[in-house]
């Protein structure tokens, strides 16, 4: 009970009419609202009068606190502002009254303007006659000042429910009872229940009034906020303060919401209200107030940039390229494209675009997560007509997020599913030594023209061990470390390399130089002469001179080149070179033979007998 709401119950249960006997008798001042604070010295006389322990009056007193001018003052074992206490009007919540009649000290306190109980309004005016409420009658602390005009009635609308467990907590924060000012520290991060009770309570009040964009600074607020805005200040502040700072950060968030993140005065606002509240935080060597920095980085930065993306939600375009690792340029190149979003945000003349921020960490992810398709080509030793085939069918999965596609102008690869099938192909491979007759995987398929070779066909016998391989130890690609019987080989070849390619495969039309020579089984140095003798028209593509893949298979289709006659024919290259132009003269072609002319001499006859 406070000590006015002590005072006033004495002089009714006295029938005294009002007051001031009761103060005269103890020697105080006739300022019944003030009696806590001037009750000093008089303790005991003022007990005796009442009948009641002297250690209830102390603890119901309010003297200034280690000798000060008075701006803080003792609150049950704590401390609270004298500011913040009503000694000049009696505040009061008709409905409480009603299940106990004493005067909770609780209803001196400004900062709230609803009973925590009841959550219904304080009243300390009359609403038939408009008298404000005071402390010398004893009419009794539910009635009105005026004689014979009754009860009071309750004015204004109770407390949202919504906000009830939040408006509890602050008000335990400010609670002169001891065991409910610790249940509500407790629950608080212990950098915030270390703070000295009376900062706590300012920065929550300031806090909450921060958030719902008052324009009162926190001593107006006692005296200009309807009781409904300081009751929500108190919630709205009290909520910040769960987990912090994820609490805080969230009631940005739904703050922003309501105000629109786009608009900057709002930001700046609430950026400016922060920092006020935080002005009463203990502060670091740089001034700043060390506790509010940790729980929001991004007050430290440009202003016009302020709370921009704290809810993940959107970014500045330079925050996006960031994350992204490309220029802001690029970025806008791909937001004209349609591929972002961008909105537009207009702040003291200056334009600045905003992006989701979802939409950058996908295509962020999708990039991390990703590889360009040269990692695989370059692991397998492969043209990348085969590798876009290994992908194309599924046996590698591709990343189909836009934004990766379009860098290094490339398709990419899964990560993990590059790392699984490159696995799958080493733990394939038994590791002793190979028998006799065994030639290099590549070397193999040279028996392979007319088309393209079916890598993936092969390489997947492999993985499956239907086609028995060996490998050796070193750093050269794999495919060079494979190792095989030519026998063998043979059933897996003859598939075609476009089968089981799935719907949406990114499969390239042209191909490089080295690819092309490859796959007509010739060595690099015979591009030149093939584009001399106008077989083949190469261009200059990104990294290398290209030709279309269906220029390369007409000529595969057309002839026949020395590696190709001398895997087919079972000798070496310089065996096969010398014995085919025996039999059809010299290749008059760069590309080598007439297909139909070596495929007729091969069918009709040994060769070598």
């Amino acid at each position: 009970m406070s000590l006015p709401g002590l005072v006033a119950a004495s002089a009714r249960l006295n029938v005294l009419g009002d007051v001031k006997p009761v103060l005269r008798s103890a020697g105080l001042p006739l300022r019944p609202g003030y009696v806590a604070g001037l009750v000093v010295g008089h303790e005991a006389a003022l007990a005796a009068r009442l009948g009641c322990p002297e250690a209830t009056i102390v603890a119901a007193s309010t003297p200034p606190i280690d000798g000060r001018d008075g701006a803080v003052v003792r609150w049950g074992d704590g401390a609270i502002r004298r500011e913040w206490l009503d000694s000049r009007l009696r505040r009061v919540a008709p409905g409480s009254l009603h299940s106990s009649e004493h005067h909770r000290a609780t209803w001196c306190n400004r900062l709230l303007g609803h009973c925590p109980e009841t959550l219904e309004a304080l009243v300390d005016r009359c609403a038939r006659c408009g008298r404000d409420q005071r402390w010398l009658a004893a009419e009794g602390l539910g009635w009105c000042d005026q004689r014979g005009c009754g009860p009071l009635d309750a004015i204004g609308e109770p407390l949202p429910a919504e906000l009830a467990a939040d408006y509890r907590t602050f008000a335990g924060l400010c609670s002169p009872v001891p065991q409910e000012r610790e249940i509500a520290r407790a629950a608080l991060a212990p950098v915030l229940a270390e703070l000295p009770p009376v900062i706590l309570i300012d920065f929550v009040f300031r806090l909450g009034l921060a958030l719902q964009d008052s324009t009162s600074s926190p001593r107006k607020a006692l005296t200009d906020a309807t009781p409904a805005e300081r009751s929500r200040a108190a919630a709205r502040g009290a909520a910040a303060l769960r987990q912090w700072p994820l609490g805080l950060r969230a009631e940005i968030r739904r703050e922003l919401a309501g105000r629109g993140s786009a608009d900057g005065t709002a930001r700046r606002r609430l950026r400016a209200g922060m920092l006020a509240a935080a002005s009463v935080l203990p502060s670091d060597d740089a001034g700043a107030p060390s506790i509010l920095l940790s729980a929001l980085p991004e007050i430290r930065g440009e202003v016009g940039r302020s709370f921009i993306g704290i809810d993940g939600a959107r970014l500045l375009g330079s925050d996006a390229a960031g994350r992204l690792g490309i220029s802001h340029a690029a970025l806008r190149r791909h937001a004209d494209a349609g591929m972002f979003v961008a909105e537009g945000v207009v702040e003291r003349g200056y334009r600045r675009a905003l992006y989701e921020s979802s939409a950058i960490d996908e295509a962020a992810s999708a990039w991390r997560r990703s590889d360009p398709i040269a990692r695989l080509i370059r692991a397998l030793g492969l043209p990348r007509y085969a590798c876009e085939r290994i992908v194309g069918a599924g046996d590698v999965a591709r990343e189909t997020h836009p934004f990766a596609l379009t860098l290094a102008d490339q398709p990419r690869t899964l990560t993990a599913s590059t790392d699984a099938y490159l696995s799958s192909l080493v733990e394939a491979c038994r590791r002793e030594a190979p028998p006799p007759g065994v030639v290099q995987l590549d070397t193999a398929l040279k028996i392979v023209g007319g088309r393209l070779k079916p890598w993936r066909q092969v390489l997947d016998a492999v993985r499956s061990k239907r086609l028995t391989a060996w490998m050796e130890d070193g750093p050269a690609p794999i495919v060079r470390r494979i190792r095989v019987l030519p026998a063998d080989i043979a059933h897996h070849t003859t598939r075609n390399a476009n089968e089981g390619i799935l719907d949406g495969a990114f499969i390239s039309p042209s191909m490089s130089q080295m690819d092309a020579m490859t796959v007509l089984n010739l060595r690099q140095i015979d591009g030149p002469p093939l584009a001399s003798a106008k077989l083949l028209r190469f261009d200059k593509g990104p990294r290398s001179l290209l030709v279309e893949v269906e220029e390369v298979l007409a000529i595969a289709r057309g002839y026949v080149a020395t590696p190709e006659a001398a895997a087919r024919i079972g000798i070496g290259p310089a065996a096969a070179w010398h014995e085919t132009s025996h039999v059809l003269g010299p290749p008059q072609s760069p590309a080598g033979w007439p297909r139909w002319c070596f495929d007729d001499w091969l069918a009709s006859c040994n060769p070598l007998s």
